[in-house]
């Protein structure tokens, strides 16, 4: 491992077994500092819980400290660091398999994708070990607002706000020390390109306009600007207001996107990928689904273009010259250098590949080096982080053909850390276009979130966020959750209202709330799911075979409700009839919903729930044959709760004739059913039928002859 920068070692300091919630700026490399300071309480006589990482971070804090991930069995009574996933640890502190009174602290990773799971968890340790520490990590100041940082705080029980931005006095002088050669090249596009774009931005700009006037008040937030960001950036904007959102609106969004793509495709793929791209754009099943930028000039001026670039002289690329330029230059030296060449996609590697290499490497796709003169140069995809890339190649001179945040303050770290030999880095960009605009947009918003945050910080009293987390009770009761049901809201939300939640793998439902009352929940996604799969009639047979309130949940928000599917819920309530509907706005609703379905009922019963029938037993019309059971059905005695008893024990009619009243007593369930269904089956025609019939005389055929007036 190599040394820790100043800054580094200042961050570690201020995280030790504190109450902290640290933002960083994106590129500095804070995994470096979470693996020093898990490394530190590797002990057996701490406990340190790690939850919230990714599962290629996970993997590489594990493998550098030596301990198992998540994804294999460890036990918490060996002590030390332990990776586990926020819903395992829930289910185990709730069985009392993990001994949360005695854990040392709990780290968590990515906290600006703080979920439902790592908020139970959290809440859970704090309410039993109020002295142990919560430390939360996240490198991304644009995902937190002065709402939503506060938030945070009260999630993860913490009053202490660390923020290291680039700007930083101890950052800047730890990175100022050594800091690589960078050469800028500016690439001029070509005027087609140039065309392209500013036909793009007009077809961006059009889109905008129109969301704009569908939807006055609601985006006016909305710019162009906004829509080139990514489209998680966008989809978060556009997430308060979705439900509102007409379908006129939801598709100019979605060529937004498409728009988008198209313009970053502009300065990284070669004219003949950008065509391929255009090309499902111009079909009669798109242009009828659009929201109407096919019709406008600027869209026929970019297909003419387009198709311009790609005939008989194929417009080659400007910044595939400019980087055959380069390679040209730094091969003309008398020593061996290593070269490396970093870009987003693997698919512009394999393009660079075939145009560098003259398409010698054409038959080899997975090729990833080549050798020019004295020169060894590798194409490699852009990976967070870099360090093992760059030590493993151990190049003299990078090549950046994509602008990239990340990448650069990577680099620079690196640099800091590694003084020999300094490095020679080429920041390929085209100069006036997209691409630079988004690079500079990027840091311009990182700037603008960690001043917000710092005016956030200086505004915070003491005790202003914190959350008293009471203690555990059951005041309201148990309620048996399934264990895959803890990927949801609702547990935690049952949890804090005092209900005792006990996980368990149930065979029907998704929670039994009293003895006779069961829950299944539904999302409107895989509520359509199970109706396409026909999984869900099963479901409510086997709640309605099992309990006597089944009850199916639907939870909705309000850009779902034009995917409700209306019809197929009608039809399950004729089948179903015992089975009831609820729908819920949002887990907090559903959460008081089913503490007053609750109130004033028995609890429900484990044993009940443990040996309830699955959903997947056969069913009645799949087992038996439809004619027999339709008959079966309507002999005296037999009904809906006996008829899979006579069918599967009856054997047949014959066999039926041959049984006692007795014996049909216990196919039938009581005695009163097994001697109608005896005398049914025994009992003689009444002879007087016979007597008293009386055979009808035939009347003679009278023909109305008609009137001689018609």
């Amino acid at each position: 491992m190599s040394r820790m920068l100043e800054y580094e070692r200042q961050l570690l300091l201020d995280m030790v077994g504190v109450n902290c919630l640290l933002i960083s700026a994106a590129g500095l490399d804070i995994e470096r500092v979470m693996e020093s300071l898990l490394r530190a309480y590797l002990d057996p006589r701490n406990l340190v819980l790690v939850v919230g990482t990714g599962n290629e971070q996970e993997l590489r804090l594990a493998n550098a400290l030596g301990v198992p991930p998540s994804t294999q069995k460890c036990s918490y009574d060996e002590g030390g660091v332990v990776f586990v996933t926020a819903r395992v640890l829930v289910v185990d502190a709730l069985r009392d398999r993990v001994p949360l009174a005695n854990v040392t602290g709990v780290v968590m990773l990515r906290a600006h994708a703080i979920l439902a799971q790592e908020a139970f968890a959290l809440r859970l340790f704090r309410q039993r070990n109020p002295t142990g520490f919560i430390c939360a990590v996240s490198d991304a100041p644009s995902r937190f607002s002065s709402h939503n940082v506060r938030k945070v705080m009260r999630t993860i029980f913490c009053d202490n706000l660390l923020l290291w931005p680039r700007f930083h006095s101890v950052v800047v002088s730890a990175l100022s020390g050594v800091t690589p050669e960078v050469v800028e090249l500016h690439v001029k596009m070509t005027q087609s390109m140039l065309k392209i774009q500013t036909a793009l931005l007009e077809l961006l700009s059009y889109c905008v306009r129109e969301l704009r006037r569908l939807n006055p008040g609601l985006l006016d937030e909305l710019n162009v600007e906004e829509a080139l960001a990514s489209p998680r950036t966008l989809q978060r904007l556009l997430d308060p207001v979705w439900h509102q959102l007409g379908p006129k609106s939801r598709q100019l969004i979605a060529d937004a996107k498409t728009l988008r793509t198209l313009l970053r495709s502009l300065c990284q793929s070669d004219s003949t990928s950008f065509l391929a791209q255009l090309a499902p754009l111009r079909t009669a099943e798109y242009a009828q689904r659009s929201s109407g930028w096919l019709l406008l000039p600027a869209a026929e001026s970019l297909f003419v273009l387009a198709k311009g670039r790609d005939g008989n002289d194929k417009e080659i690329c400007p910044k595939w010259s400019a980087l055959a330029d380069v390679l040209e230059e730094e091969a003309k030296d008398d020593g061996e250098n290593k070269i490396l060449i970093l870009a987003e996609e693997r698919r512009t590697c394999r393009q660079l590949m075939r145009y560098l290499t003259k398409d010698e490497a054409s038959s080899e796709d997975d090729q990833t080096f080549f050798k020019k003169n004295n020169c060894l140069v590798f194409l490699e995809p852009l990976v967070s982080p870099l360090e093992p890339l760059l030590a493993a190649f151990s190049p003299r001179i990078i090549i950046l053909y994509d602008a990239n945040v990340v990448a650069v303050r990577q680099l620079e770290v690196f640099q800091a850390r590694n003084p020999e030999p300094r490095l020679r880095v080429y920041f390929v960009v085209f100069g006036g276009s997209v691409e630079e605009q988004l690079y500079l947009t990027a840091l311009r918003r990182e700037k603008d979130a960690f001043e917000a945050l710092v005016r956030e910080k200086a505004s915070l009293g003491a005790g202003e966020v914190s959350v008293d987390v009471g203690v555990e009770s059951a005041k309201h009761g148990i309620v048996l959750v399934d264990v895959r049901e803890f990927r949801s809201e609702l547990p935690n939300l049952l949890h804090q209202k005092e209900v005792r939640v006990e996980p368990i793998t149930l065979k029907v439902g998704d929670y039994i709330v009293t003895r006779d009352l069961c829950v299944e929940r539904k999302s409107v996604s895989d509520l359509i799911g199970s109706l396409n799969s026909g999984r869900l009639y099963k479901q409510a047979t086997a709640m309605q075979r099992n309990y006597k309130r089944p009850v199916l949940l639907i939870e909705f928000e309000g850009k779902d409700v034009a995917r409700l599917p209306m019809q197929r819920l009608q039809l399950l309530t004729l089948l179903f009839p015992r089975l009831r509907i609820i729908w819920s706005p949002s887990p907090h609703a559903s959460a008081e919903m089913l503490v007053e379905l609750k109130a004033g009922h028995d609890e429900p019963s484990l044993e009940h729930a443990v040996a309830s029938h699955r959903y997947d037993t056969p069913l009645l019309h799949e087992q038996f044959d439809t004619t027999m059971r339709e008959f079966v059905s309507c002999l005296p005695g037999v009904h809906s709760k006996n008829l899979r008893s006579v069918l599967s024990q009856g054997g047949s009619l014959a066999q039926l004739f041959t049984m006692d009243a007795a014996k049909l007593a216990e196919l039938t369930g009581t005695a009163a059913t097994g001697q109608s269904l005896h005398s049914a089956l025994h009992k003689a025609l009444s002879p007087n039928l016979q007597a008293n019939y009386v055979k009808p005389k035939k009347q003679p055929l009278k023909r109305k002859w008609p009137s001689k007036k018609t």
